[in-house]
């Protein structure tokens, strides 16, 4: 890993030779940005300017972490832990918030719904369910990959399934990264009982910010672990976590000091659970009490105002 590491920074080094003049370096994906680049920044003395592009983020622990001058954090929580860690080398953190949950705010402000949730949104609640991100059709890759597979898509699928059959009054918009595999035979019989049934469908349309949009007009979402779920606790919405597959459990749950385990579900029946009583349940003590706990997560001085700004206001300022 190091001889890695310093290939690449020789390698880096010897392309910034050709930009003398170079002062700053802005990077927006702080954990997949090559360290030998980095490392090659710091050896010329340019000022590294970094945005935490995940929440979840601020929990890694790992020597392979966020190197950076000025670092742009997503909540006040996450600034504090990021300050304290040994896993981070910033010298200064700015808590500015999640810069795509302004997506949520341009939505709001357009307030056209979707024709499919006006549709359905006359007599039922809508969930989204976000589902596994699978990153490949490759034969290999689908079996031995342990959180993002074949197996364990097919297995959130028919438990979706069964929850929409389940609940009263609902529908369910299951909803992917892509849907690449849908026409691979190992899913055909899971996808014809969605395709029958009236209760559950899947929105395969990937326009800009349609995920943001389905989740915007939901009355809740359950989610597998994704950065779109901490944006949308962030901005407010109702979300389970399905933290679970066919042979895994916890996902979610067992990384110290992220969510609350109130929201974490690790099996079928917390799962149908917690949906009743987020979309039917008239005692609502302790879903006040859960919310408090996520908006002291997720809080930022300034949360009215659009992330992307705060953060283009501080980078013109600075470099000037």
């Amino acid at each position: 890993m190091f001889l890695f590491i310093y290939q690449s920074f020789l390698k880096y080094s010897k392309r910034l030779e050709f930009l003398k003049n170079l002062q700053y370096a802005i990077i927006d994906y702080d954990h997949l940005c090559p360290k030998g680049l980095v490392l090659a920044l710091k050896n010329k003395n340019i000022k590294i300017i970094a945005t935490q592009e995940r929440f979840i983020g601020a929990f890694y622990n790992s020597f392979y972490n966020v190197i950076s001058d000025i670092y742009f954090t997503c909540s006040n929580y996450t600034d504090k832990i990021i300050n304290k860690s040994k896993f981070f080398h910033v010298k200064k953190t700015i808590p500015v918030g999640q810069y795509r949950q302004d997506f949520f705010y341009t939505i709001h402000k357009n307030k056209k719904k979707l024709d499919k949730i006006i549709k359905l949104q006359k007599n039922k609640k809508i969930i989204t369910a976000l589902g596994i991100s699978l990153h490949s059709v490759d034969q290999q890759q689908k079996q031995i990959d342990i959180e993002h597979n074949f197996t364990a898509q097919k297995f959130f699928i028919k438990e979706m399934v069964r929850l929409s059959n389940e609940l009263k009054n609902v529908h369910i918009i299951l909803r992917f990264r892509n849907f690449n595999w849908k026409k691979d035979n190992y899913f055909r019989d899971v996808l014809n009982e969605v395709y029958r049934n009236r209760n559950i469908s899947i929105a395969d349309e990937y326009k800009l910010l349609e995920s943001y949009r389905l989740c915007y007009h939901s009355n809740l979402i359950i989610a597998n672990r994704t950065a779109l779920a901490d944006e949308c606790l962030a901005y407010g919405k109702k979300l389970i976590f399905y933290d679970h597959t066919h042979n895994i459990e916890k996902l979610v749950s067992s990384i110290p000091g992220y969510v609350p385990k109130d929201i974490c579900c690790n099996n079928y029946q917390e799962i149908k659970n917690l949906s009743e009583k987020y979309l039917y349940s008239k005692d609502n003590s302790n879903i006040q009490r859960i919310e408090k706990k996520i908006k002291n997560l997720y809080y930022i001085k300034n949360a009215n105002k659009p992330v992307r700004s705060k953060i283009h206001n501080f980078i013109e300022k600075f470099c000037k």
